[in-house]
């Protein structure tokens, strides 16, 4: 304002010096006569040479008037151009009775026509427009008098401003008038120019001058602005302009192209935002600014402010304000933030007060759509930031909002609460009263983060009372998991999570209360810790109660090496079978182990490239079906029970032992004692091929009738395997059984009876000392024996020995006895006796009508065929 006025104010002095001299001389004189000696009398009271080389003319009178053409003013020697002021035309008229009596000057029209003006500041400091000595040294404080303007008209005239190691301000009057009544009249201002290449327009009034002199009281100003097409206004009033200006104005200005309007003012980078509407009362002074009903539009986004903004040596704020903003993408683009997501509206307040750089926060929140936030507490600035902040979310859909982050995996979340109150900064800041209740979920939370660099760095206690599975995105009424693509490997090649545990360091202890599921605690008094320390996270189950009993073990990512690595170790104790298999099972208790480690970038990679073994143990066990029984039991005795099945299966124990190399998993032991038989397993599953290769071999309990265990051989994909009975051994002993009808009818049934294996049980023993054929030692004892018998007494004497009719009669009363007689073929059929039919003479035929008898053990051997051709296919 001062180099304004300073600008003003000797130039006025300037051309009215000349002009008064011009006055005095010419009022006697013959203008032309004297035209030197007017230059010589103006560079005199200018201290510049003058030369006045067109019109030269003097109107007589009251209000005598000079017009003056092609008129040039000297620049200081020592100036970027000769000449400092060059005026087409100049035309003055002054009132002559205060300049005669020695009152003040009042000009009463001044006009200047293409005119051009240059005010610098020079190489050596010295501004151009202090004319002479005295004046040089008066430039440099303001206040002093300068004449009374009427009326001032300005046509084509340009004033330069060139300040050094800076670019010229060029400020144009196309046409421009300025009016006052008297020296403490309103001036009224209609101009229409440009600044720089800027158009400019201003209309409207302002103070009298001559308090811009005395820069006391108050200045009046009502005044419409247009720069381009952006235009501003301000109506009040401005006191103390000698001193600390008091404001109490009303401004408004609209910018309908914010980008356009910065390059014509020579700004550099200012986005193209949408058209832009501002307004505001403004009170108080320059060094402490109070804002009324504050308000800017920014397209569809709005802002409002009311407070105070103190610009003394520390600056302060004690502000509200308030922000709305439908459409936050649209307004972030324009600003450079391309990848701010399509936000739902934002719609923030806050109270911010302070000084410097450190402020509190009162009642700020922000509403994010249906998602509300809010914050209180202090933020300082000064060093490195520092927040003492009580922040809180309430989010209903954190799904719905995720996505709208560019988070889109996120599951269908129940309603989401967060609160916690924040410390420090951002290296060490310390979380407390932490609060996450995720639907019926609660977790509370404590610890401190450092969020500083990389890499992250945590340390929290995370603790809760209860989790209900159930209620958890994924279970019954939740958003379910999506199924993994059927043909997708079913050790998947998810990467190693590495770069993720590398950029984290820390500790996080998690104790929980209990793990429901159905109304049933699953998982109770968990204590886990897991810690990641130069690229390798472990996690530590120091316990836990689950299923009725308990579970522990580790688990380690190693990524600080070249190569991934996995490590895991982990026991099952004691684990209440009927709670695992929910109504499957109504009793029963298990406990295992598990041991692997593994290198690879992929899961897939580690785990067909490592090693490893499991073992578990099964103890009594009654399953809620007949499923069990119906693996281990004869075909017989299963199709007997079809119509009256058990309502139970037992399941005496069960163990099986496995170790994994080569990405194959083998069994080293597997056994399962039912009720009705013991089952023994060979197990190989290639996890690489997706094949496996299973072989059960049941052993019945039972002394049966056929020996129906028929071994089951499993085979092909994992995902859809071949079940296939091996009946080859079944076969061979019927078999046997044939061949020793020549021996002797009765031995033909030995191997056809299973004496059952030892009912006992014996899990242990049995997987120490497993029987690969699955079938009875006694079996195999008693044929042996048999053998023995006919090598010792000869073929001829053993069929010598037989009663044939009395075994056959026997057998046949036997399988009638027990229910199945028909199904071997000995039905109710008559043998006729030997001396009914008299034997033939020797060498005598038999007569040709007549049948040979009925022979009972070949009938019998046959109907034993049909019957396993029947079972077993021919």
């Amino acid at each position: 304002m001062r180099i304004l006025w300073r600008l003003f104010k000797w130039l006025a002095l300037a051309v009215v010096a000349l002009v008064a001299v011009a006055v005095i001389l010419l009022f006697t004189v013959d203008p032309e006569t004297y035209r030197g000696t007017i230059e010589r009398q103006a560079e005199n009271a200018v201290d510049r040479e003058v030369t006045i080389g067109g019109e030269l003319d003097l109107k007589i009178g009251l209000s005598p008037a000079i017009t003056l053409g092609d008129v040039t003013v000297a620049n200081l020697p020592d100036g970027s151009r000769p000449e400092m002021v060059t005026i087409g035309l100049l035309e003055v008229e002054v009132e002559l009775l205060p300049l005669i009596f020695g009152g003040d000057l009042n000009v009463t029209r001044l006009i200047l026509n293409d005119a051009d003006i240059l005010l610098e500041q020079t190489p050596d400091g010295g501004p151009n427009w202090a004319f002479g000595p005295e004046a040089a040294e008066d430039a440099a404080e303001p206040g002093g008098t300068i004449p009374f303007f009427q009326v001032v008209a300005l046509e084509n005239v340009t004033v330069t401003y060139a300040a050094p190691e800076a670019e010229p301000l060029v400020l144009r009057a196309d046409s421009a008038q300025l009016a006052a009544d008297a020296p403490d009249s309103p001036l009224s201002i209609a101009f229409d120019g440009s600044v720089g290449e800027v158009p400019l327009g201003l209309d409207g009034t302002v103070g009298a001058l001559s308090l811009l002199v005395g820069g006391a009281g108050e200045w009046p100003i009502d005044l419409d602005v247009s720069i381009g097409d952006t235009t501003a206004s301000a109506d009040g009033t401005i006191g103390d302009l000698g001193g600390n200006p008091a404001l109490d104005l009303s401004v408004t200005a609209s910018v309908p192209d914010l980008a356009a309007l910065a390059q014509t003012l020579a700004i550099p980078e200012v986005p193209a935002l949408p058209p832009i509407d501002l307004s505001a009362t403004v009170s108080g002074t320059t060094e402490a600014i109070t804002l009324s009903g504050a308000q800017a539009t920014v397209g569809d986004a709005a802002f409002a402010a009311d407070g105070t903004v103190a610009l003394a040596d520390v600056p302060s704020v004690d502000l509200a304000v308030r922000a709305t903003i439908p459409d936050a993408a649209a307004l972030a683009g324009p600003l450079g933030m391309a990848d701010i997501p399509a936000l739902p509206a934002i719609d923030l307040t806050a109270g911010i007060a302070g000084t410097g750089q450190q402020f509190t926060i009162a009642d700020g929140r922000l509403n994010l759509g249906d998602a509300g936030f809010t914050a209180d507490g202090s933020i300082d600035l000064s060093g490195g930031p520092a927040a003492d902040l009580n922040v809180t979310a309430d989010v209903p859909d954190p799904a719905a909002l995720g996505g709208t982050l560019g988070a889109a995996d996120l599951p269908a979340l129940p309603p989401t609460t967060l609160s916690m109150s924040l410390a420090g900064t951002p290296a060490d800041l310390q979380v407390a009263a932490g609060d996450l209740a995720l639907g019926t979920l609660g977790v509370k939370f404590e610890g401190s983060l450092g969020l500083a660099g990389t890499p992250l760095r945590v340390d929290m206690a995370v603790s809760s009372d209860s989790i209900d599975l159930d209620a958890l995105p994924g279970a019954e009424g939740g958003a379910a998991e999506p199924a993994p693509a059927a043909d997708g490997p079913l050790v998947p090649e998810t990467p190693l999570p590495t770069d993720a545990v590398s950029g984290v360091e820390g500790r996080v202890a998690l104790a929980l209360g209990e793990v429901l599921s159905g109304g049933q605690v699953l998982v109770s008094d968990v204590d886990l810790v897991a810690e990641i320390t130069g690229g390798r996270l472990s996690l530590n189950l120091a316990q836990a109660q689950a299923y009725g009993g308990s579970l522990a073990g580790t688990f380690s990512l190693d990524g600080s090496g070249g190569v991934p690595s996995l490590s895991l170790s982990g026991q099952a104790t004691d684990l209440d079978l009927a709670v695992l298999g929910g109504e499957a099972v109504n009793s029963g208790r298990a406990s295992g182990n598990l041991s692997f480690s593994g290198t690879g970038e992929t899961v897939r990679a580690a785990v067909l490239a490592g090693t490893g073994n499991a073992e578990f143990l099964v103890g009594p066990t009654e399953v809620a079906n007949q499923y069990l029984d119906l693996v281990g039991a004869s075909v017989l005795t299963a199709f007997l029970q079809q119509a009256d099945p058990p309502a139970t299966s037992e399941l005496n124990c069960a163990i099986g032992r496995f170790d994994l190399a080569s990405g194959t998993v083998r069994s080293t032991a597997f056994v399962a004692d039912l009720r009705s038989a013991t089952v023994a397993g060979e197990i190989a599953v290639d996890l690489g091929a997706e094949e496996l290769d299973v072989l059960l071999r049941p052993e019945s309990k039972e002394v049966e009738l056929l020996p129906l265990d028929t071994p089951v051989r499993v085979t092909g994909p994992i995902r859809d395997p071949s079940v296939t009975p091996l009946t080859e051994e079944l076969l061979r002993d019927i078999g046997t059984s044939v061949l020793l009808r020549a021996v002797n009818p009765a031995a033909m049934l030995v191997p056809l009876v299973d004496p059952g294996a030892d009912a006992s049980g014996g899990c242990i023993a049995a997987a120490d000392n497993p029987r690969p054929s699955g079938r009875s030692s006694l079996v195999d004892q008693l044929t042996d024996g048999i053998g023995d018998t006919i090598d010792g007494v000869g073929i001829g004497e053993a069929l010598d020995s037989i009663d044939v009719e009395g075994a056959v009669d026997g057998i046949g009363e036997t399988l009638e006895g027990i229910g199945i007689g028909d199904l071997l073929g000995t039905g109710d059929a008559t043998t006729p006796a030997a001396e009914d039919t008299p034997a033939p003479a020797d060498g005598e035929a038999a007569p040709a009508e007549e049948t040979a008898a009925p022979d009972p053990v070949e009938d019998t051997i046959e109907g034993v065929e049909d019957t396993v051709r029947g079972l077993f296919g021919n």
